[in-house]
């Protein structure tokens, strides 16, 4: 069964409401995700490319079905799919996080974590 690792850093991380799309998969573990900023969209966050920021990402690999529903739902609200690296237990593994390309007028999240 063919599987994908996402990187997660909003409504579908562990407690949040839409977790629900990938908790059937593996949850590998947090991290930081280099290079991108956190925003705060209002109810749910977004990230964007910035030098010298940080974003808390969870890391999951997930079926292709629950790939193919985080999809539908991040692309519904124009976030954009790239892979990128990251450090995970000494390890580089290359996932999938979705971004947005212009934040501009958005309230950055200083903390890089969307629950803190």
């Amino acid at each position: 069964m063919e599987r994908k690792t996402v990187l997660v850093y909003g409504s579908a991380r562990k407690g949040s409401y839409n977790n629900y799309i990938i908790e059937s998969g593996k949850f590998l573990g947090k991290t930081i995700l280099k290079g991108y900023q956190l925003y705060s969209l209002g109810t749910y966050p977004a990230v964007s490319r910035k030098q010298n920021s940080e974003t808390v990402v969870e890391v999951w690999d997930v079926t292709l079905n629950s790939f193919m529903f985080l999809d539908i739902l991040e692309k519904r609200y124009d976030f954009i799919p790239v892979y990128e690296k990251v450090k995970l237990n000494g390890m580089e593994i290359e996932g999938i996080v979705y971004i947005q390309q212009n934040l501009d007028g958005y309230k950055e999240i200083e903390s890089g974590d969307w629950f803190k």
